[in-house]
């Protein structure tokens, strides 16, 4: 038998000993019963007087043992459990085997049968039940064994007759009964275990297997969903073929492969020979037809192909390309095509995927929708020009009409003739406003307008608007009232025509709209910048109207164009405007008690500190004006000749710029007034020949102030860049073009030029 210490380091391995130790905790009652029938059996023996004495010690040391066994398999293995344990296993069994020695009595061979059967039935029942643990088995088995072997030599000593060979030969026997039942019961576990470990194993088999076919047929069902039922055409393929007419060896990204297939091949048929179809949906057979395999792109595909190819990634995928597909009908389909090659080592490009989504409608849409924006551009520009022309030839008249309007207005004239020529006076300015409102909405809607923002004075300019329009109206019994916050004292970066435009625009609306009670101009602060407001006690604005205020051509009402006039662009180039600024126009209104128009403006205050006012304006010289004036339109020539003899001044006039040039060549000339449309040589050339003479000769140079009938912001750079000097816009404001010239000739040296507007 093995060594107590090292069965007790076998137990502490724990598996099989805590087998051993569930079945003596689960086997407590089954004992119990082997007891009682043996008990039961033994009470018809002869002599049965210790009998009692047996049962309970066996039936007590049964219960504790079994107590024990179910302690330890809850709690740790320490030595000392395990010890303690085994101990008991011991006493029950040595109770057990202990009924052997009743079983002999009398001493007859028959009763010595008995015992012997008992002990070796014992030995073999609790061998099996040792789950292969030598603790279990040296604690269980070793009383019954004992008693086996010792048995003959027992049997000799109460009384048998046995011979001392019989008692030897039977020991022997007993031994080797106890060495065979020890293996027979650990090869039992030992084949029961690799048994439970082979049932385990193909349990586990059993169930990756059914796992691997779960995912098999998953991955069937992705497939028929991704390729079989999908809505685009999809198509496998094998294209090794082609990948070893490409030689790529293994490299993709950035190995060209593109330009490779474009010297290689001359055609997509040629492509298509080295590629095998290997699968088809339903939906590319319905486009294609069944014959997938030959080419189904046009020839005008190919580039894009190889510009795809040239961009695969490590992965094999393309981005994706266009394509024109060609129908089993004839018909061209244009598409987006997304190939994906596998990267298969050992078979590069065997397995390819390829997707065909129809693009057709999407890019018809695009191309009409392209071709409508060109069309739609084309149109703007033509509106934009024909603006323009319209614009100057408008303008030409009207200086005619306003020029003449102001010459005579500098004459005595009776009360009669002087109303009548400002109700001329005023129909033209009327006239040029409108003119001036279209040019804005055309550079506004073809992203022209500029703005030049420069240090601004905005108490004075919201002053200047105020003073501008009180007379209009006192003569309308108004009350004009002005309100100034403080707090909006200093120069701010800002746009000032803009802004006067802007203000000008409301107060002239609110003026014309109310009929009595008072029209309020207010000034102020705010965190972001300024608030300037136009408030009115007019007609109103119904609340369905406000919406649509600010829109081009638009008034509150249709019959307002017939009772108050105007064209209903005013407040959407207010808003247009604002807007450019960073700003925005809003509105509130009440019908039958005003409104209330507020302009929000980002404006900053300037660092410049502000300029000294100016104590008096210089005069013009003594002497008279050398004037040269270029102008090829009959009654401009008259305009310019009786609005400069208001102030002494007998100008030389020309009728187009090679005359100017050949005027100046001959004369010296105070300041040049030069039109910019004219015939043999334009305004702009004149003036770039005269600055080029001027360098050659060393002659200082001579003012050129342009007066024309375009004046938008793009030509005026382009007139300053000429060499100009000042520029009058047409109709010619009277003001305008005698501050033009003063400043022209005072100045010592060439300023930044600005653009004087007439009106």
């Amino acid at each position: 038998m093995t060594p107590m210490p090292s069965v007790i380091e076998d137990a502490l391995a724990r598996e099989p000993f805590e087998r051993a130790l569930a079945w003596r905790a689960r086997s407590f009652w089954i004992r119990t019963a082997w007891v009682l029938v043996i008990a039961g059996l033994s009470v018809f023996s002869p002599s049965h007087d210790l009998l009692a004495g047996w049962l309970a010690i066996t039936l007590v040391l049964g219960a504790l043992d079994a107590r024990l066994s179910a302690w330890l398999l809850d709690r740790p293995k320490t030595r000392a459990a395990v010890v303690l344990v085994s101990a008991s296993h011991l006493a029950c069994a040595g109770s057990f085997a202990a009924v052997a020695l009743l079983l002999s009595r009398p001493p007859t061979p028959v009763h010595l049968a008995e015992a012997v059967l008992a002990l070796c039935a014992a030995c073999l029942n609790n061998a099996m039940m040792c789950c292969g643990s030598r603790l279990a088995t040296f604690t269980l088995v070793t009383p019954s064994a004992g008693l086996l072997i010792a048995g003959p030599l027992l049997a000799r000593l109460i009384g048998y007759r046995v011979s001392a060979p019989d008692v030897l030969l039977t020991a022997c026997a007993g031994t080797a009964f106890t060495v065979f039942v020890v293996r027979m019961a650990q090869q039992f576990y030992d084949k029961g275990l690799a048994l439970k470990v082979a049932l385990d194993g193909l349990a586990r088999h059993s169930a990756s297997a059914v796992i691997a076919g779960r995912e098999a047929q998953e991955s069937r069902q992705r497939w028929r969903m991704i390729f079989e039922h999908s809505p685009m055409a999809r198509l496998c393929f094998n294209a090794s073929a082609l990948y070893d007419a490409l030689d790529a060896h293994g490299e993709l990204a950035g190995a060209k492969l593109g330009d490779r297939l474009a010297a290689r091949f001359g055609s997509l048929q040629e492509v298509f020979e080295h590629i095998v179809l290997l699968e088809k949906n339903q939906v590319a057979m319905d486009l294609c037809g069944e014959d997938l395999g030959r080419r189904h792109f046009t020839e005008a595909s190919l580039p894009a192909f190889c510009a795809a190819l040239n961009a695969i990634s490590d992965d094999g995928v393309l981005p994706a390309f266009p394509a024109e597909l060609i129908c089993v009908d004839g018909k061209i389909l244009d598409v987006d095509v997304h190939f994906r090659m596998a990267p298969d080592q050992s078979a590069p490009w065997s397995l390819c995927l390829a997707t065909y989504s129809d693009v057709t409608e999407a890019r018809r849409a695009a191309r009409e929708q392209r071709e409508a924006l060109e069309a739609a551009e084309i149109a703007n520009r033509a509106k934009s020009e024909f603006l323009a022309v319209i614009s100057h030839e408008i303008r030409t008249p009207l200086n005619g009409v306003l020029g003449m309007a102001q010459a005579m207005a500098l004459n005595p004239l009776s009360k009669m003739q002087r109303q009548r020529l400002r109700v001329i006076g005023e129909s033209g300015s009327a006239l040029l406003a409108i003119v001036d409102d279209l040019l804005d909405l055309s550079r506004i809607e073809a992203g022209g307008l500029e703005l030049t923002p420069h240090d601004c004075d905005l108490q004075t300019l919201v002053e200047g608007v105020y003073a501008a329009y009180a007379g209009e109206a006192v003569a309308k019994g108004l009350t004009f009232l002005l309100d100034i916050d403080p707090g909006a004292a200093g120069l701010f970066q800002a746009d000032a025509g803009r802004v006067r435009q802007i203000l000008g625009n409301l107060v002239a609306n609110a003026l014309k709209f109310t009929h009595e009670g008072e029209v309020l101009l207010r000034l102020s602060r705010t965190a972001d910048g300024v608030r300037m407001e136009v408030r009115d006690t007019g007609i109103g604005i119904p609340p369905d109207r406000v919406a649509g205020l600010f829109e081009t051509f638009a008034q509150a009402d249709s019959s307002m164009t017939r009772r108050y006039g105007g064209a209903g662009l005013g407040l959407a180039i207010c808003r247009q405007l604002a807007r450019a600024m960073g700003g925005d126009v809003t509105v509130a209104s009440t019908p039958g008690r005003g409104s209330t128009f507020s302009v929000e403006l980002p404006l900053i205050l300037s660092q410049a500190a502000p300029r000294p006012a100016t104590l008096g304006a210089p005069s013009l010289p003594a002497e008279p004006l050398r004037v040269l004036a270029a102008e090829d339109n009959p009654v401009n020539r008259m305009v310019l000749k009786a609005l400069l003899a208001q102030i002494g001044v007998e100008p030389v006039i020309v009728e187009n710029g090679l005359e100017a040039v050949r005027a100046w060549e001959e004369a010296e000339w105070d300041v040049i007034l030069m039109d910019v449309q004219m015939p043999q040589m334009d305004g702009v050339t004149a003036t770039r020949k005269i600055r080029a003479r001027e360098a050659e000769l060393g002659r200082a140079p001579t003012p050129i102030v342009a007066v024309t009938a375009n004046a938008m912001i793009h030509q005026v750079a382009d007139y300053l860049a000429a060499g100009m000097s000042e520029v009058v816009a047409k109709p010619i404001n009277v003001e305008a073009l005698f501050s033009a010239i003063l400043a022209a000739v005072t100045l010592s040296e060439f300023q930044p030029a600005r653009t004087a507007a007439g009106g």
